[in-house]
């Protein structure tokens, strides 16, 4: 396989991993004081494992950048110590999205399509989701409240 090969796919392996960051500032701008919610911190689905978390990476970013993080991950039950003071942890899908002006779909956890459209929207302070992969797009990315952003895919706008 020729290297330029190579260089080329992990260029785009990083433009796919910082695609959240690059549409939260182009939604909000200044991040500094937003609510920005998170579901899924583990790199995938079945465990609890933080490490090569592209989660965790964007969380540190938005804590860097200013914003409050409320996170939740049905696998995860607390935090390492390097997180716990940046990361609001908790119990519940819902919990993350109070107040939130975005939603980051970050791990296809099986309990995320089953939030009703309804609670999100009255849950959140804007319900904006990015969900990078299309995993709620038969769900929330379904319903015309909510501005519902992929990969790919133009923006679907809530209808107010």
């Amino acid at each position: 396989m020729p290297i330029h090969l190579l260089s080329g796919v992990h260029a785009a392996n990083n433009a796919h991993r910082n695609w959240p960051r690059r549409k939260l500032e182009e939604l909000l701008g200044n991040l500094r004081e937003r609510r920005i919610a998170i579901w899924g911190l583990a790199y995938k689905p079945g465990t609890d494992t933080l490490r090569r978390s592209a989660s965790v990476e964007l969380c540190e970013w938005l804590v860097q950048a200013g914003a409050f993080v409320q996170a939740h991950d049905p696998a995860v039950k607390s935090l390492p110590a390097e997180l716990s003071g940046k990361i609001h942890l908790v119990a519940t899908a819902r919990d993350a999205l109070v107040g939130a002006e975005a939603l980051v779909v970050a791990t296809e956890w099986p309990e995320y399509p089953t939030m009703d459209a309804a609670t999100l929207v009255s849950t959140m302070k804007n319900p904006t989701v990015l969900d990078a992969s299309r995993f709620l797009a038969s769900t929330l990315g379904a319903d015309s409240r909510i501005r519902y952003m992929t990969v790919g895919k133009p923006v679907y706008y809530a209808i107010r």
